[in-house]
């Protein structure tokens, strides 16, 4: 700026640029003016600025987990099961390089296996006030017990500046082992007739090695009369059997469809039902046989009628005294 006299003012402009990743706040500039006197003699002072940078501070990026849905709904032992993750960006910045990955240690996922891949899913970006969706594949081993697992989710993300977040959060698996049941019938039921009570001999046998709290056992049909259809069982051990003898009449000829129903107490205390469809077929009655028209009445020959009255009757008694036959 030149010289200045003593008690002389100058304004001096220093145009800045704002950095965009700078947040709204108050920030202090340091200005620094360095001089000399007439002698030469050089001297420097320091002062601070106060700078207010407005705007409103965006929030940082922050994924949840929103929802979790699993198929099947409720997974058993031996099966495969797919579950999809929902995850929501609640923050005013979006998410970048976002990593989903399944457990958390050795033991996470202690009971399941993955399938065709790893345990971590990737998603480029994720937009504030956006969802995305993220899909896992697992199987629940056999030796599984009945119950609820809570497997943890670890989220790894940055938001546009590099900087790092990381969150883990807890899902809830429920796993429920399934009756291995098997229903015949225990005897021929040949091929009733229509109109005619036939019985069905059904055998249900429980082929876990472990018990099973049976209720009721039931045949039902939409299209057959059902009699003694329903029998109070209790337990069914493992590789126990259990039998019901049915009563039905048909309406109809034809394929009828017979449901055999198990009522249980499955692992988390509800009641269940377990069914299986067996078939019987059943044929018309044979038709009655007419006289033709004019055609005489069969009679039995060298025999006196049965209409003789009191000759009759003395005429069998004389002839047993005399042995020739009543």
């Amino acid at each position: 700026v030149g010289t200045l006299q003593a008690g002389q003012e100058v304004s001096v402009t220093l145009p800045l640029l704002m950095q965009s990743k700078v947040a709204p706040g108050r920030y202090a500039l340091t200005v620094q003016v360095t001089y000399a006197n007439e002698q030469g003699q050089a001297f420097s002072t320091t002062e601070q600025v106060g700078i207010t940078v407005g705007g409103k501070r965006a929030a940082p990026p922050r994924v949840l987990l929103a929802a979790v849905r699993t198929q099947p709904s409720i997974p058993a032992p031996g099966d495969v099961v797919t579950l999809t993750f929902t995850l929501t960006n609640v923050g005013e910045q979006a998410a970048e390089r976002v990593f989903v990955s399944l457990g958390e240690g050795a033991n996470a996922l202690s009971g399941f296996a993955l399938l065709g891949t790893g345990n971590v899913r990737y998603v480029p970006r994720l937009p504030a006030n956006r969802t995305v969706e993220v899909v896992q594949h697992l199987f629940v081993a056999g030796d599984t017990h009945s119950g609820v697992y809570n497997i943890p989710l670890l989220l790894h993300y940055e938001d546009a500046e590099g900087n790092t977040f990381q969150d883990s959060q807890i899902f809830s698996l429920r796993v429920q082992q399934h009756p291995l049941l098997q229903a015949h019938f225990y005897e021929d039921v040949g091929t009733p007739l229509v109109g005619v009570p036939f019985r069905l001999p059904v055998e249900v046998t429980n082929l876990r090695a472990t018990p099973l709290n049976v209720t009721t056992l039931e045949v039902r049909s939409s299209s057959l009369d059902i009699q003694q259809g329903s029998e109070f069982l209790g337990y069914l051990d493992g590789s126990a059997t259990a039998t019901l003898d049915a009563m039905a009449v048909a309406p109809a000829p034809g394929q009828h469809e017979v449901q055999v129903v198990v009522t249980y107490v499955d692992d988390f205390g509800h009641l269940a039902q377990w069914t299986h469809t067996l078939t019987v077929t059943v044929q018309a009655p044979p038709p009655t046989p007419t006289p033709a028209a004019g055609a005489p009445r069969a009679t039995t020959a060298g025999k006196p009628s049965s209409r003789g009255g009191l000759l009759h009757a003395i005429w069998r008694f004389i002839r047993g005294l005399l042995g020739l036959g009543s």
